[in-house]
């Protein structure tokens, strides 16, 4: 493998770690990002077999199943399906009711099992039929990850809240979009047999990478700091509260006069957004 292969697997290797961490930490471990986390495990995997696929050829029939027969690609997007529905309209997967998204995958694999136990590798690189089973398998997990990508769009453009988080949602969705429309021209090049496929196959990995990194801080601390943004400010509007409460009977016994200008004074400072904007000007920076 070139020096470049290298690099790329060890970027995408970092998934693996990032998700590591979402699984694990006490502060971001939730349902939706169990999903997230699952999603960049699979997405990571599949690109680093494919990697290795293309660059190390093997006689085994079992090596050769999980490096290049295996279609993974079939499961990358179901955790991103469900990352969306749960933070959109809080609905947790079931095995019970999302059996279903795991069928092509499922049925994919025993025909590949099937394949390698029938035929050899050198009938399986040389049949006409077998190759064309492939590029098929190739176009319909394309069309199959497009349509859960539909999916999740329906389900953010439904959703009610007009807030920053649906904003950061979207953003999320439209930069899997953009996965999905250079993993179309990776499909498209390689049914044109296109010199050009290796450098762009290359191209789409870095951009993988990059973007695993990229959506742990839009897809997790963004998300996870406006909802606690929420649950804090009410926290300490509700401490405000109190300690103005306690405070009344003192506040009532000043003269007028006095309470006017502290009331003016009051007006000026804002205590109560001091107090906001202080707090979470220090978590975002402890986050970035």
């Amino acid at each position: 493998m070139l020096f470049l292969d290298y690099f790329l697997i060890l970027a995408l290797g970092q998934g693996f770690i990032l998700a590591f961490f979402l699984l694990t930490s006490k502060y971001y471990k939730s349902s939706a990002n169990t999903w997230l986390a699952l999603a960049m495990i699979t997405l990571s995997t599949t690109s680093i077999l494919d990697i290795i696929g293309q660059n190390t050829p093997t006689d085994s029939l079992l090596l050769e199943f999980f490096i290049n027969d295996l279609e993974l690609s079939l499961l990358i997007y179901i955790p991103l399906y469900f990352y969306f529905r749960i933070i959109t309209i809080n609905i947790t997967p079931s095995l019970k009711n999302d059996f279903y998204l795991f069928l092509p995958f499922l049925i994919d694999t025993i025909i590949n099992i099937f394949l390698v136990n029938t035929y050899s590798i050198e009938d399986i690189v040389t049949s006409n039929e077998i190759l064309i089973f492939y590029e098929v398998e190739g176009i319909f997990s394309l069309v199959y990850n497009i349509f859960l990508c539909y999916k999740s769009y329906r389900l953010i453009h439904a959703h009610k809240d007009e807030s920053t988080k649906k904003d950061w949602i979207f953003k999320i969705w439209q930069s899997t979009f953009v996965l999905i429309l250079l993993w179309t021209v990776v499909v498209v090049s390689s049914l044109s047999a296109s010199n050009e496929i290796l450098t762009i196959v290359t191209i789409l990995y870095l951009i993988v990478s990059g973007w695993i990194f990229w959506l742990i801080y839009n897809g997790v601390v963004n998300l996870n700091l406006l909802e606690d943004r929420k649950g804090i400010s009410l926290k300490l509007k509700n401490k405000i509260r109190i300690q103005d409460d306690d405070t009344f009977e003192e506040v009532q016994s000043f003269p007028a006069s006095k309470r006017i200008t502290q009331s003016k004074d009051t007006e000026k400072t804002n205590p109560k957004q001091e107090i906001l904007q202080k707090h979470f000007g220090k978590i975002n920076t402890l986050m970035q």
